[in-house]
């Protein structure tokens, strides 16, 4: 009952609700940095993929087609996208954004 009177007074005083939780998750802020969390994004999305694409009986390549689906993911993924990644922490993402669509 006291946490819902002190909430109650903060509101009363002008605080939004908006303001409450933004300071408490301060407190708990956790950084990253910005190639890792590319990273897992697409290991976790390629490995929902996979798994979709076993479940259904879908085909899957193998040696010399997978080798070069790996070269060109790579190629893609990890410099095209990297160099963006890097990119972004040093310019605003408006700019980046321009600049892959010349």
């Amino acid at each position: 009952m006291q946490f819902f009177l002190a909430q109650f007074e903060r509101f009363a005083k002008g605080e939004s609700l908006l303001n409450v939780v933004d300071k408490k998750l301060s407190l708990i802020h956790i950084s990253f940095p910005p190639l890792t969390l590319v990273t897992a994004r697409y290991l976790l999305s390629g490995s929902i993929m996979l798994l979709f694409a076993r479940a259904r009986g879908l085909y899957l390549p193998r040696g010399r087609e997978l080798a070069a689906a790996c070269v060109s993911g790579f190629l893609t993924l990890g410099i095209g996208n990297g160099a963006l990644v890097f990119a972004e922490v040093l310019v605003p993402s408006g700019i980046a954004l321009s600049l892959i669509h010349i």
